[in-house]
């Protein structure tokens, strides 16, 4: 080749190959992570939060399926905006916070009191079911944290609850504490236990739906990778519960004040074991607090769940 013809190669086809190697790939290596992103955001919709590496979709399939009895498995989820016309929507649940600001339950490995997780996790349950559609959720003593509990029981059917919810965090009896100390001071603790528990009331008005939705919330706690404890049937003193079902941690207990005088389906949920030094960790996890709520949620569209016309 000739000094002209060479030149002439340098000068116009260099910027060519440039554009060919590099710009051309860059840019769509750029459009490709555009499309990807804007994927992940559409698939975002209706999953559940994240738990050690688990990412669920809440709602897996676009058809309904009808619910023949209490116990079938049921693990198709709806979206209440959706298919609304298949809920019934205007359910409501009232959400009672487990004990008082004076009275306020078990204190916790770190010396926090039962009452204040039982708040936190209600508060951020009944945002999420407002959010969901549930609009008529409501926190049963949201004007009166002191109510008693019978007043709550009445308080419930004042407000025409179809459903309550009775929020709490777990203790154990006093032979398995030992104590610890943690910054600075002395504390009870007991890590014999983990995990969650379900109650409900041989006599409450409503006990067979009490029962059903409290399956539900088993079930799905479960579906979740949650496993329940089972220290409240130990054959001892303030233990001794019946287990209705061992697989989802379901006792009765029948003089439980709340859950006996409510006059609709009433469970009482212990979230967790707070005296456990590791599950007081997890339940004060964002996260895990998400899970629970996540479960409670597809209970709740399970429980209100109508056949389609």
């Amino acid at each position: 080749m000739n000094k002209p013809a060479e030149i002439f190669v340098k000068k116009y086809q260099a910027p060519q190959l440039f554009w060919c190697r590099w710009l051309l790939p860059l840019f769509i290596a750029l459009l490709l992570l555009s499309f990807s992103m804007s994927w992940l955001m559409q698939s975002q919709t209706g999953r559940l939060p994240s738990h050690g590496g688990l990412t669920r979709n809440a709602y897996a399939q676009p058809e309904p399926q009808q619910i023949s009895s209490p116990g079938q498995s049921f693990s198709t989820y709806f979206p209440a905006d959706r298919l609304s016309r298949c809920l019934n929507m205007e359910l409501v649940i009232a959400i009672d916070v487990g004990h008082t600001p004076k009275a306020s339950g078990v204190k916790s490995a770190r010396g926090i009191s039962e009452y204040q997780f039982n708040l936190r996790l209600a508060k951020r349950l009944l945002k999420r079911l407002h959010k969901q559609g549930f609009h008529q959720a409501f926190l049963l003593t949201a004007n009166n944290p002191g109510m008693g509990l019978l007043e709550r029981a009445f308080q419930a059917k004042r407000q025409h609850a179809d459903l309550l919810l009775s929020i709490h965090h777990d203790s154990a009896q006093l032979q398995y504490f030992s104590q610890w100390q943690y910054r600075g001071r002395t504390l009870p603790y007991s890590d014999h236990f983990k995990g969650h528990s379900l109650f409900f009331s041989g006599k409450n008005a409503k006990a067979e739906q009490s029962l059903h939705f409290a399956r539900l919330l088993g079930d799905e706690l479960l579906s979740l990778e949650l496993s329940p404890t089972l220290h409240h049937a130990e054959a001892i003193k303030g233990e001794n519960r019946p287990l209705v079902d061992r697989e989802k941690g379901i006792y009765q207990f029948d003089n439980l004040i709340l859950l006996k005088n409510a006059e609709m389906p009433a469970v009482l949920l212990e979230a967790g074991v707070i005296v456990n030094r590791e599950e007081e960790m997890k339940l004060n996890q964002p996260q895990y607090q998400y899970l629970l709520i996540a479960a409670v949620e597809r209970a709740l569209l399970r429980f209100a769940h109508v056949p389609c016309q």
